[in-house]
């Protein structure tokens, strides 16, 4: 049954309104009323499902929206702790280490082997009396022994400095590693998240896609599958038969 019973409950009617059978009329008017209130229906019907459905997934969306809000608040404030903790941990290091190389690396230089030698006469010199040939080399030794001093204490500063760089350099792969870890965790929550609220999107659409698929179907099957239903359940319909059959 389509539109066409619609017309041809219409044409009837009309007939019996032409003869002057009016009841008859009348009451195949009542059913054609009762028949388009119920075609009215259709979208009324799938609107309030599409509504309940569009606030069910927003309600959801909303609720993993809200939870991963809180977990990457919580997540940041744990990475800085961290970051703080290792920030404050590699200074106390770096002064440690600092400190520690100033201790071990001796501060004068090891005599040189001529440096030894002119220490060696200015000696035997003073031991035998010639005092002047031992200030004489009292003042070379001086003079080698500052020069030594010099050079060492430069060197000494760019080993020092070498090795500090060194080790900042192995905390700062440290702490890359750390930030390239929390950086990691952070993406999986986000992936996590998108993926979820995937999930919620994809599941609706199907719910919609199989609930709703009478929506993209042709208007006029459905009327047709309400007109049967309604011919077969409208309280006028008896009375029409019955006027067909007087």
């Amino acid at each position: 049954m389509d539109n066409n019973t619609l017309k041809k409950l219409k044409n009837e009617r009309d007939n019996y309104a032409q003869k002057g059978e009016y009841l008859k009329a009348d009451k195949i008017n009542e059913q054609i009323k009762f028949i388009k209130e119920q075609i009215k229906s259709i979208p009324k019907f799938y609107t309030l499902d599409t509504e309940e459905l569009n606030n069910d997934l927003e309600n959801e969306y909303n609720d993993i929206d809200n939870y991963f809000k809180y977990r990457i608040i919580d997540f940041n404030k744990e990475a800085k702790e961290k970051e703080e903790k290792l920030i404050e941990e590699q200074e106390k290091e770096l002064v440690n280490y600092i400190n520690h190389l100033k201790e071990t690396i001796p501060l004068k230089a090891k005599y040189s082997k001529n440096l030894i030698e002119l220490k060696n006469k200015e000696l035997n010199y003073a031991k035998n009396d010639k005092f002047e040939e031992a200030q004489y080399y009292k003042k070379l030794c001086n003079k080698m022994e500052e020069k030594e001093n010099k050079i060492y204490h430069f060197e000494r500063n760019q080993k020092i400095e070498k090795m500090i760089k060194l080790f900042k350099e192995k905390q700062n792969k440290t702490y890359e590693f750390l930030i390239q870890k929390l950086q990691r965790e952070y993406n999986d929550i986000i992936r996590e998240k998108d993926d979820r609220i995937k999930y919620i999107l994809s599941k609706y659409k199907n719910m919609k896609n199989k609930k709703f698929k009478i929506e993209n179907a042709d208007f006029n099957t459905i009327t047709s599958n309400l007109l049967s239903n309604c011919i077969s359940e409208n309280p006028f319909n008896s009375l029409s038969k019955s006027t067909t059959d007087n």
